[in-house]
């Protein structure tokens, strides 16, 4: 090598056999949100810290609903290693209650009062231009649903998108539930600043309930903020139920459909394989679409009218890593939503 000059080389890395190891399991949920996920290191230097992808720091945590669950082990020494596990619900045939995202109208939602407003601004809208804003902490920080109607269902889930601006680390928001047309609420689930979520990153909220139910349930999303400034902005919120029902699910679906109201059905759920999807369609095409639970597009699928009001599809969901997922039936006027499991093949 001369003055000045460079030289090049190259350094092999092995992995050590004593690596340490996250070695992540699971208890899948067998109704609503009562599954488990433990991380149970080895190798490496104990004390362990856990960090998992919804923000708890334990080796086990619990009151899971389907879906991944990622944990990141780091070993005294500062060494990481992370692994997952996939929690899959059975026992369910889902059908959406409602949809809305507020681009024509409140649909079932109610306007909580001044901290609550529909706002037309594409910035805040996972989809379309409108969205709902919640603000400060008030009576009138909240959103409401009218009285539903739950009684055939054994659980029902919400889900929907949101993004914040300018709350601060533990301020937070809440979905609460009524069994009794809105006299009482009681808060079913939090969303904390800081360990939840961050400002300006759109994510996705979900929840299961589990039943029974009455004939005058409400839902309401509230903002537990500290000012005007601090505000959620909620789109797309989309009402799941869950009904258990036992013989031939195409018969089942059939003879619920065939009254010629909206309907999205889909079978069998959870599925490794394929997915038959019967729904309501018009004259118009229909377009059919997978998306992850953060509203990410995996796959969609066009499907021409028929001509006799129902319609049935099989989707090829072999190549879905598993876990949890939305479909959407959109033609054009209506968007229907359902969420299924795709099991490991």
């Amino acid at each position: 090598m001369t003055a000045g000059g460079s030289a090049t080389g190259s350094v092999t890395l092995t992995q050590p056999a004593n690596a340490l190891a996250a070695n992540v399991t699971g208890v899948n949920p067998s109704g609503g949100n009562n599954g488990t996920a433990t991380a149970s290191p080895t190798n490496g230097t104990a004390p362990y810290a856990y960090l998992w992808s919804n923000g708890l720091t334990t080796a086990t945590i619990s009151n899971l609903g389907a879906g991944t669950y990622t944990c990141t082990v780091t070993s005294t020494g500062g060494c990481t290693a992370t692994g997952s596990v996939t929690l899959t619900a059975t026992g369910c045939n889902q059908q959406t209650i409602n949809s809305q995202g507020f681009e024509t109208s409140w649909g079932i939602w109610t306007d909580g009062g001044t901290d609550c407003a529909r706002i037309n601004n594409a910035a805040w809208a996972n989809t379309g231009t409108y969205s709902i804003r919640l603000r400060d902490n008030t009576n009138t920080s909240v959103m409401s649903t009218t009285n539903q109607n739950l009684t055939t269902y054994n659980q029902a889930t919400v889900t929907f998108s949101f993004i914040t601006n300018s709350f601060e680390n533990g301020e937070d928001f809440w979905l609460q539930v009524s069994t009794n047309g809105g006299a009482t609420y009681t808060t079913v689930k939090t969303w904390v600043a800081g360990t939840n979520f961050s400002n300006n990153v759109r994510q996705t909220g979900t929840h299961t309930l589990n039943g029974p139910f009455t004939s005058t349930m409400r839902f309401r999303l509230r903002a537990d903020a500290s000012a005007d400034d601090d505000a959620v902005y909620i789109d797309d919120v989309v009402i799941t139920g869950c009904l258990n029902f036992t013989g031939d699910p195409q018969e089942e679906a059939r003879t619920i459909t065939s009254n010629g109201t909206s309907s999205l059905f889909a079978y069998p759920n959870p599925t490794s394989d394929q997915l038959t999807v019967e729904f309501t369609q018009s004259e118009s095409p229909a377009t059919l679409v997978v998306m992850d639970m953060s509203g990410k597009l995996i796959q969609q699928q066009k499907v021409e009218s028929n001509g006799t009001g129902l319609q049935q599809v099989q989707l090829d969901v072999r190549n879905l890593q598993p876990g949890s997922y939305l479909l959407q039936v959109f033609d054009g006027t209506e968007r229907r939503y359902l969420q299924f499991v795709k099991m490991g093949n």
